[in-house]
């Protein structure tokens, strides 16, 4: 890819983004930016107000920016839940001229219900938050991959699904 490119991973607590959006980043020699990583690293664990998730997702927003700039491929994964988040990145892409692409991962219920009762390195969410956001998850229509990703097993296929998806023009 001679272009840099943007690809946002989107989707609920528990989905699976975080795993998928290193190892795509890895495979595609990514940058790689999430929102509750940024959100540790800045000492702002436990708020998820609405000005505390402004503030992060904007500070995603700065980095995003230079790595592209710096004619980096970038992977944001977050859930992006609400229009007004999505539509700061279509513009990011439409001012840089760059290729956006969104990737939606997806999974059953039960089974973020299990990942979200485990303990993980970095998000905060469990069930509940699960729950919120869902109910709170705005249209999205733009164009898109969708990926299940309820087995770990798939994660090879996914990768592969990704990479062609992102190739396209």
């Amino acid at each position: 890819m001679d272009t840099p490119q943007l690809i946002l991973v989107i989707g609920l607590p528990g989905s699976g983004k975080t795993t998928f959006s290193r190892a795509l980043a890895d495979r595609l020699q990514a940058f790689h930016l999430n929102t509750d990583i940024i959100r540790d690293q800045v000492g702002m664990r436990g708020q998820y107000e609405p000005e505390a998730k402004k503030r992060i997702y904007d500070l995603m927003l700065l980095e995003a920016r230079k790595a592209l700039r710096d004619k980096k491929n970038v992977i944001l994964d977050g859930t992006f839940y609400l229009e007004r988040m999505r539509e700061t990145y279509r513009q990011l892409a439409f001012a840089e001229r760059l290729p956006l692409k969104w990737i939606e991962l997806i999974a059953s219920e039960s089974v973020i219900k299990e990942r979200t009762s485990r303990q993980r390195t970095y998000s905060e969410a469990d069930f509940s938050v699960y729950e919120q956001v869902r109910d709170h998850f705005e249209p999205f229509s733009d164009e898109r991959l969708t990926l299940q990703s309820d087995h770990p097993d798939n994660l090879p296929s996914m990768l592969d699904q990704a990479v062609q998806y992102i190739a396209q023009n």
